[in-house]
């Protein structure tokens, strides 16, 4: 069916159906022909933004978040995509501004929830599905914004304010076993290797073939004074992967290269 040339809605909605079918540029296209009718259509700069981040080119994508913003000081799917890209550079105390921003508010219901959901998923993938929110993304929403400050956190050094931000995430997804490898990581670093241990232990029971909680609690236990102990679940960590690469902390992945999470190596490994 043809789309009305100067239907907002319908060219909004076709550009989103394009993104979610991972055709970026023409997405493109489709949101500029509806920016040209309706130039501070929040919900139509929040999509071209997700577009750009999806295509790898975040300047140009920071431009139009920060239009969103101008307009919408509370923009949910903007404020994440600015964070997200300070986080990337490493501007690690501006991403925190920005997710503060997000986890002081409730998303209103008047979001475009598409948009949110779907620059979200990029982003983030098998996390809980009680997480998700159908009606404006809130929760799914805080369950990323504070999994994601907890690494910066951990990045910067604030070693206590990153355990409490873990725990946050924990209380919403208390079986997620790389946060949990985060948190005993993070012990470690804070000294406190007897309550590292009780975490890589949960991490065990919930897989006693985790290879980073075995080779983990083996740190934590070596840190203890029992290296005999210690060299017996890093034998066994390696016995099942021999390439495994410790001393890395769980991270989301990078808005601008897809969804899904990976390993990155501790900027102040254990």
């Amino acid at each position: 069916m043809a789309i009305r040339p100067n239907d907002v809605e319908a060219l909004d909605g076709k550009g989103l159906s394009l993104e979610s079918l991972g055709n970026d540029t023409e997405a493109i296209k489709y949101f500029d022909r509806a920016l040209a009718i309706r130039p501070n259509d929040v919900a139509v700069l929040d999509g071209k933004g997700i577009a750009f981040i999806s295509l790898g080119n975040d300047t140009e994508a920071i431009k139009y978040f920060e239009r969103a913003l101008a307009i919408e000081p509370n923009r949910v799917a903007a404020l994440i995509g600015i964070g997200m890209y300070l986080y990337d550079i490493g501007r690690y105390d501006e991403a925190i501004k920005y997710y503060d921003r997000v986890l002081s508010m409730k998303a209103p219901r008047e979001q475009t929830a598409a948009v949110l959901n779907e620059a979200i998923a990029k982003m983030v993938e098998n996390v809980n599905p009680v997480m998700y929110d159908d009606n404006d993304g809130t929760a799914y929403n805080y369950y990323y914004v504070v999994l994601t400050k907890a690494v910066a956190f951990s990045d910067i050094g604030r070693y206590e304010e990153a355990i409490k931000y873990y725990d946050k995430a924990l209380a919403i997804n208390p079986n997620a076993k790389d946060i949990l490898n985060n948190k005993g990581m993070v012990l470690i670093k804070l000294g406190k290797y007897e309550e590292a241990i009780k975490v890589f232990d949960k991490i065990l029971s919930l897989d006693p073939k985790d290879v980073a909680g075995l080779y983990n609690k083996g740190v934590a236990l070596d840190k203890l004074g029992k290296p005999v102990e210690a060299k017996v679940y890093q034998q066994e960590a390696l016995a099942i992967n021999p390439d495994y690469s410790p001393g890395k902390l769980y991270n989301r992945v990078s808005f601008s290269t897809g969804a899904g999470y990976k390993d990155i190596t501790s900027s102040s490994p254990i």
